[in-house]
Order: structure tokens, then sequence, then C-alpha cells
């Protein structure tokens, strides 16, 4: 049963990572500044933003999936989500908090600098503050397994 636990865990850590990737690369895709950054052709990161959305999209299908898996026997489902990935849960909520307010901070920073609109800076802070937990998530249940 462990190996089937495993089995799960790894592929749970992989879909958060892609899903934490692929939404920063759809989020930050449609953002006009980083289309100038592309030579301001907006079909070109239109494109990508639409293919993230569509991968993210699907891996939150798969996620889904695998949170009722019905073939894992119960005491499989139940150790993919025991004691210490609810406390991982925890950390990684709390890693996201500071990733918004280190994020909060860079954007203030830059704004100093260049002209940033405040509708994209919340954006980039929300973003933040969606990839990072996930991203924690995953590395802690990388190193805790």
């Amino acid at each position: 049963m462990s190996d089937e636990v495993e089995k799960l865990s790894r592929k749970r850590r992989r879909v958060l990572i892609f899903m934490a990737i692929a939404f920063v690369i759809w989020q930050l895709a449609g953002l006009q500044m980083f289309s100038d950054f592309a030579g301001g052709d907006r079909r070109v990161t239109g494109v990508v933003s639409l293919f993230a959305f569509a991968f993210w999209a699907a891996m939150l299908v798969i996620l889904m999936r695998q949170r009722g898996v019905k073939s894992a026997p119960p005491e499989a489902r139940a150790a993919l989500d025991d004691e210490l990935v609810q406390q991982n849960r925890m950390r990684a909520f709390r890693t996201g908090y500071w990733v918004m307010l280190v994020t909060a901070a860079i954007v203030f920073t830059a704004s100093l600098f260049f002209t940033i609109e405040g509708n994209v800076a919340a954006q980039l802070v929300l973003v933040a503050g969606v990839a990072g937990p996930m991203l924690a998530f995953a590395r802690l249940e990388g190193r805790d397994a």
C-alpha cells in the first residue's frame, strides 16, 4: 500500500507544480506589460496565455479526479490526507502569505522606478499568492515523503 500512496503523492506533487507554472504563464502572458517585452505582438502572448490556460484546466481536472480516487483503498486515501499532509498545507498557506507580502514589496519598490498600474500590481500579487502555496506544498510533500 505504501507504494501506491507514494505513487499518488508523487503524481499530486507533479500536478501541483505543473498547475502553478501554467497558472503563472497564463496570468502573466495576458498582461500588457509582458506583451511589450515580447515585441508588442499580442497574438503571441495571447496564444501562449490560451495554451497555458488549457493546460492549467487539464491539470485541474486531473487533480480533482485524483482527489476522489475510487480505485485506491481507503487506507491509501486516508494516508494522502493525514496529519503531516494537513500540517504541510498550513505551512504552504503561511508561505503563500509571505510570498504575497514580498511580492507586494517588490511591486511597490518597482513602481517607484516604473509605471505599474494598480490592476497589474494586484494581479501580480494575487498570482504570487496562488502559485506560492502550490509550489511550497509540492516542495514540502517531496521533502517530508
